[in-house]
Parts: C-alpha cells; sequence; structure tokens
C-alpha cells in the first residue's frame, strides 16, 4: 500500500470518527436475530473488523439494516479493507452503497476525503503487481471511473506511471475489455476509447514490448498494440 493511500484511510477515520456507531441499529423485521448481528458487530474495535464480520452489514447498510450515520461510522474499516484487496462485498455494492446515500450531498469534507481516497486507490492499483490487482483491475477501474469526477485525471496518472504494474494493466485492459469498449456504440466510454487510441497510447505499448520482450507477458502486451492499431485504423476509415 502506497503511503499517500494509507494516509488517505487514515483521513477517512479521523473525519468519520464523530459517526460513534449505534449497536441497537435499526433494521428490516425480515432480518432474523438483528440484536445478535448488532452485538457481533459491535464485539471488535472498529478497526480490528474483518471482511467476514462486515459482509453482511456491507450488502444490508441503509436499504434494510442500519441508516446513512450508521454506515458512514463503518465507511472507513470497509474502504479500508476494499484498498487491500480484502472488500467486504463486491466492490460495485460498496460504492452503489455511497450513491443510495446521497453522498454527493454530504459535508464538504466527507466528500473531499473520499475522493482523496479513490484517487489513491487509483494510483496504488497502478502499481500493485500482484495477480489478484492483475486479476480484478478491470473491475476496480470500471468502479472508480464512474464515481471520481474527473476520468481525464485518473487516465493522466496511468499514462504517467511508469511502474510494471501499470503497462501489465494497460495491456490486460486493452486484451480483456476490447469488445467492452471499440464493439459497443459510443457511450460514457468515448473519452477512455480516444484515450486508448491515441498514438501517444500505441507507442507506449511498442515501446514496452521491446522493454519487457524476455517477460512472459510481453505476448500480451503485442496483442494489446495490434489491437489498438486495428481499431485505430478503423475509426480514421470511418
Amino acid at each position: 500500500m502506497t503511503s499517500k493511500l494509507k494516509e488517505s484511510i487514515d483521513q477517512l477515520y479521523r473525519i468519520f470518527s464523530t459517526y460513534r456507531g449505534n449497536p441497537n441499529m435499526v433494521g428490516s423485521p425480515l432480518i432474523k436475530d438483528l440484536e445478535n448481528f448488532n452485538r457481533q458487530l459491535f464485539s471488535k474495535p472498529l478497526t480490528h473488523l474483518t471482511s467476514d464480520d462486515l459482509s453482511t452489514f456491507t450488502g444490508k447498510a441503509m436499504t434494510t439494516w442500519g441508516e446513512v450515520n450508521d454506515y458512514k461510522h463503518f465507511l472507513p474499516r470497509m474502504l479500508e479493507l476494499t484498498a487491500t484487496n480484502n472488500a467486504p462485498y463486491d466492490i460495485e455494492i460498496i460504492f452503489s452503497k455511497l450513491e443510495y446515500g446521497n453522498w454527493q450531498t454530504w459535508d464538504e469534507i466527507e466528500q473531499k476525503a473520499i475522493h482523496e481516497y479513490m484517487f489513491a486507490l487509483w494510483e496504488n492499483l497502478l502499481q500493485d503487481n500482484t495477480e489478484k490487482a492483475e486479476d480484478e483491475f478491470s473491475g476496480y477501474f470500471y468502479i472508480i471511473a464512474l464515481h471520481y469526477p474527473d476520468l481525464n485525471e485518473l487516465l493522466k496518472i496511468w499514462l504517467a506511471e511508469t511502474h510494471i504494474a501499470s503497462t501489465k494493466h494497460l495491456a490486460n485492459f486493452i486484451f480483456d475489455e476490447r469488445a467492452n469498449i471499440f464493439d459497443k456504440p459510443a457511450n460514457s466510454l468515448s473519452e477512455l476509447k480516444d484515450w486508448l487510441l491515441s498514438e501517444t497510447i500505441i507507442k507506449r505499448l511498442e515501446a514496452a514490448f521491446f522493454q519487457y520482450e524476455k517477460e512472459s507477458f510481453s505476448e500480451r502486451i503485442s496483442w494489446a498494440e495490434k489491437i489498438l492499431t486495428d481499431e485505430r485504423r478503423n475509426s480514421i476509415k470511418q
């Protein structure tokens, strides 16, 4: 974890510490033994809760269990676990809960802390060379891009990042997501599509192939470069 991501998580804990947590959270009458669920959630300090401890609450937060302030209490820990590729629930659900809780109407300092966390999470992901990060990269990217206010800023960081993981993620993303990006009608991905088809990105992949030609993933880089070159040629013809 980068120091910037750690700092952003520490900031989340500081800012949301005013929400002390309610061990008697309300919930749907359909939730059996709600009292015991509440007791289990508060049986440990917030920072000691595991993904398993938080999974049920994360999925039910605000819809059938607890209110917005209850969600805010647990949010720093949810996002901390997410940053370690150990999210307590599907990342799409975690971020959709922010929308459900109308987070863009929260105090400005809270919104700013979440934005800074997203940005730091993105930077960290670009430097994460683990197999798990490689497997989950596309999902994380789409979710961050959907909720962060400036996609262009995220793409600039991707372009500037020289870590080997950033290049691997780029090649894998192009190879795995080609159909989603290029075979669908113009939509919210148009900015991403234009960026990928830029001469700058194609040249980056060309250079990366020769830089890493002895690595096992060099073939994936070559395929990614070919995909972009072909798509760029087709777009010019149109």
